[in-house]
């Protein structure tokens, strides 16, 4: 029997999540948990039942009150991506494959919005690609486009991209495995 150890990606998503909450500024820390919810989770809770029946606006706006950072902004667009992400691998979890594909491209188009608002700001720009690369992966089922934006993100930011870069070894090795794969197939 074989056992394997691994993150889910809700819990990869928690982890890059708590990575991005850590490198906050005290201010924006201390200016968060003074307005945030006692409970964290609640407005996500809350808001799946708005989602279930259609309220995607009423819903959003709920996830969209607690990011750090205001909505218009690189960072709001940012903040606002990941709280759709984490909505849509909610819905993923619990087998609502629809909710989760409309949530999960919506959650793109904010962090298309980062992206494009985040010229002077590569760490920005950085974590946009790298969670619509993570997106794409593993909520679309599509690597070559989250390659794409594995790579992205690395290019805007190398320090800042490391799980990103993992992400683009990882998609390129396996790319490499099905080459020769095929390779063997035709050979026979």
């Amino acid at each position: 029997m074989k056992i394997t150890f691994g993150l889910c990606p809700v819990a990869i998503l928690l982890l890059a999540v708590a990575g991005a909450a850590a490198a906050q500024t005290p201010t924006a820390v201390q200016a968060q948990s003074a307005s945030g919810p006692a409970h964290p989770g609640l407005p996500l809770l809350e808001s799946k039942a708005l989602f279930r029946r259609g309220e995607f606006a009423q819903a959003e706006a709920m996830l969209f009150a607690e990011n750090a950072h205001p909505q218009g902004t690189p960072e709001g667009s940012r903040d606002s991506g990941v709280a759709l992400m984490t909505a849509a691998f909610a819905f993923q979890q619990d087998g609502d494959l629809a909710t989760a594909g409309k949530l999960a491209n919506d959650a793109l188009k904010q962090f298309a919005a980062a992206l494009a608002g985040a010229a002077s700001k590569p760490k920005v720009a950085a974590a946009a690609a790298g969670f619509s690369g993570f997106i794409c992966e593993h909520l679309q089922g599509n690597p070559a486009k989250a390659e794409t934006f594995y790579r992205k993100a690395v290019l805007l930011s190398p320090k800042t991209s490391k799980s990103a870069a993992s992400a683009l070894a990882r998609l390129q090795s396996l790319d490499s495995l099905s080459a020769i794969r095929a390779a063997n197939v035709k050979a026979n």
